[in-house]
């Protein structure tokens, strides 16, 4: 309290980006304390959860919305229950997330989903099952960022003994070009969905052979990604 109240009355500011990955998972004590602290607050903010903590607490949502709350971002990060919980660790079934979106949507309160493409051993396949679960749901905007095995998780581990990488690799920013080598799908491949994630997400399928020539990152390809862009 005392920060915010610091940075609202020393700085002006007029919104806050609370940073916390899932700031659902507070317990019933805690996010009550912060409702009543943030009551007479009330800047807009920005906050970020998982949807497995929207099925447990819905009506924080709204608890939220009447303090502020104006914009919630959550990580889908892929379309494949199997894959998702076998690789990624994250067992969580695609109706549960389609209705945790659904529960956002319905309380009025803009929402951005995150996910992810080139997981070791991904396919071009696997990857279109994330597009495919993102054309289930609404959201106001959606990323498709690009894995990066950093230093220190379980993947890098993995990355590294199956020759994906070399182990001293210094991995750039998730929404650079791809680094792992795989046969599965090759790093242009995966470079190019990324950039036209949102393309597939929202133009019908019958437009999908046009999307698939702006993958190609080549003067051709980068005209169409333009156009279609734009469109």
């Amino acid at each position: 309290r005392e920060e915010i109240l610091h940075y609202r009355d020393v700085y002006k500011i007029e919104f806050i980006f609370f940073w916390a990955d899932t700031f659902f998972a507070y317990s019933p004590k805690e996010f009550d304390a912060f409702c009543e602290m943030y009551s007479d607050i009330k800047l807009p903010f920005w906050c970020q959860t998982r949807a497995e903590t929207i099925r447990i607490k819905p009506e924080r949502i709204k608890q939220l919305k009447d303090l502020g709350l104006y914009w919630i971002s959550f990580g889908l990060e892929h379309g494949n229950e199997k894959f998702r919980a076998d690789v990624i660790n994250r067992a969580c079934s695609n109706d549960m997330m389609v209705k945790a979106f659904d529960t956002v949507n319905d309380y009025d309160v803009p929402l951005t989903v995150n996910n992810i493409i080139g997981f070791p051993d991904e396919t071009r396949e696997l990857a279109f099952d994330t597009v495919n679960l993102n054309r289930r749901f609404k959201a106001n905007s959606r990323s498709c960022r690009i894995f990066m095995p950093y230093h220190g998780t379980a993947l890098h581990t993995y990355s590294v003994k199956k020759g994906y990488i070399e182990p001293d690799i210094i991995c750039p920013s998730n929404n650079d070009k791809a680094v792992l080598n795989m046969s599965a799908m090759s790093q242009s491949e995966i470079t190019g969905i990324s950039r036209t994630f949102n393309m597939y997400v929202n133009f019908p399928e019958n437009r999908w052979p046009e999307i698939r020539e702006a993958e190609a990152q080549t003067p051709e390809g980068d005209k169409k990604f333009e156009e279609l862009r734009i469109e």
